[in-house]
């Protein structure tokens, strides 16, 4: 990226100073903040360059910049003396900062000019669209998404003043702008650009296109997220459909589909048709050239499957379902457990969160089939595995921590479940208040969607034991405390 950027502002300049105003050399300090102007300044820069002082040029040029962001500036038309001393004032100014890899003052300088020269340069114009793309080819390269989103809306702009609303290049910026928006956790503003996408995406590609389809996994994603599953469910059978229109059904992007459709119909407690589902994924990939990513999509589809299965047990007991041993029992889902806890061990190590996940899987099947001690055992290897890599206050060590605290009552010691208990609202709390008041309100609503059950688990916990430890009614007390004022009326009655 810093070869591309260093060889077009080198070409930007090139451009800029080849048709170079009068040579004359003036005397800078009769350059004052009360009597300079664009053409003067660069009348200095011009003549440093006529001379070959390249190092003065240089530094001239950044300090006549910084007083051109300054000036009150109305309109720069092309062709007059004004606008040729901008353009090359702008681009001896760039590849001085490109030479010394100064990105941060380029991506610094591109957002002051694009914020302020859009009417006084206009929005197509030619230095006003490097300006774009350079805070844009920035913005990439250091992972910044906010600026990467106020350069794309401009380019945005410049596209639809060009017509190009109709077009390839537009929808791939479309399409860029919504993911960064979901990245950030803004959902409504991303959902808002995915909706606006559909009809281009249509006319554009077709409803039978690859496009599309990708269109319709992204819809179903958003959907899923929000617990809106109805929607997800019919987004995801609708890609599934055109992946298999387009591939046959059975390559690896209609296997990714179906497990995505999977895990909305999970959601929904409905196992049999996620387990269906991925079945079929995992048969798909079995047939396809093995490489690394498939090894791992593999892997991580018979992964799923054995949540789903054991999902499906915890949520039939839960219901008073009478669950037959052979069902617990179930040769299958052992072996498939095994199998992802020994391709874990082979690519990442017993020292690893990704280790860590199949441990997991192992405690919730022996969970699931009332083998307590056992499961006990997986869970504090997985525990120790995150605490060490994760830290004791990310969500995944704090799910377990939970799940630390029901086998500890279930096993009869209550002395270790409080004191898990404790430790785990004490995480509870603190990840609730340094992240709830920095949030939007799409992100805090999924925080308190992951808290909300731990929450009521402190309640019934608190309510089962408070006799012998009497100290467990003021934790409560802490978690309303917490709570009041950071959640809505509508989500929280206490």
């Amino acid at each position: 990226m810093k070869t591309w950027l260093l060889c077009l502002i080198t070409l930007t300049l090139f451009l800029g100073v080849q048709h170079s105003t009068a040579q004359q050399q003036i005397d800078t300090s009769r350059i004052t903040s009360s009597e300079y102007s664009i053409v003067q300044l660069d009348s200095v820069l011009d003549a440093y360059m006529t001379t070959q002082q390249l190092a003065e040029a240089e530094k001239w040029a950044v300090y006549a910049m910084d007083q051109v962001t300054k000036m009150d500036l109305k309109k720069l038309n092309p062709n007059t003396p004004e606008y040729l001393a901008f353009s090359k004032i702008y681009s001896v100014t760039m590849a001085t900062y490109s030479r010394a890899e100064n990105y941060d003052a380029i991506s610094e300088l591109c957002k002051h000019l694009i914020r302020k020269f859009d009417k006084v340069l206009g929005l197509t114009d030619p230095y006003y669209e490097q300006l774009v793309s350079y805070y844009q080819a920035i913005a990439r390269n250091t992972g910044n998404t906010d600026q990467l989103i106020e350069a794309n809306t401009v380019q945005k702009k410049i596209y639809k003043i060009k017509g190009w609303e109709e077009t390839e290049v537009y929808l791939r910026l479309l399409l860029e702008v919504a993911d960064l928006h979901l990245t950030k956790g803004d959902f409504s503003t991303s959902f808002d650009s995915y909706e606006y996408a559909e009809p281009i995406i249509a006319r554009v590609k077709g409803e039978k296109s690859y496009e599309y389809m990708l269109w319709l996994n992204k819809m179903g994603e958003w959907y899923r997220l929000m617990g809106m599953f109805d929607e997800a469910i019919y987004h995801f059978k609708k890609a599934v459909q055109t992946s298999i229109y387009l591939g046959g059904g059975k390559d690896y992007s209609t296997a990714s589909l179906m497990i995505n459709l999977g895990r909305a119909y999970s959601s929904q407690n409905n196992y049999q048709s996620a387990d269906t589902l991925y079945s079929k994924a995992i048969n798909i990939y079995k047939k396809l050239p093995t490489n690394e990513q498939l090894t791992i999509a593999y892997n991580t589809a018979l992964s799923m499957r054995m949540d789903n299965y054991v999902n499906e047990l915890l949520w039939r007991d839960f219901k008073g379902e009478v669950i037959f041993e052979d069902e617990l029992e179930d040769s299958e889902m052992e072996n498939i457990c095994h199998e992802v806890l020994a391709f874990r061990k082979k690519y990442f190590g017993t020292d690893h969160p990704e280790y860590a996940n199949a441990l997991v899987g192992l405690y919730k099947l022996r969970f699931a089939q009332k083998k307590y001690w056992e499961a006990d055992k997986y869970l504090k290897k997985a525990l120790s595995i995150r605490e060490k890599y994760l830290g004791e206050k990310h969500f995944d060590y704090l799910e377990l921590l939970f799940e630390s605290c029901k086998i500890a009552e279930i096993t009869g010691d209550i002395d270790l479940a409080v004191q898990n208990y404790r430790k785990a609202n004490k995480l509870n709390l603190a990840i609730l208040n340094n992240n709830f008041l920095t949030q939007t309100e799409d992100q805090r609503m999924q925080l308190l969607s992951r808290l909300d059950n731990k929450i009521i688990y402190f309640y019934s916990f608190a309510a089962r034991h408070v006799r012998s430890y009497p100290s467990l009614a003021k934790d409560v007390i802490d978690v309303e405390i917490a709570l009041k004022g950071l959640v809505l009326e509508d989500v929280w009655e206490f």
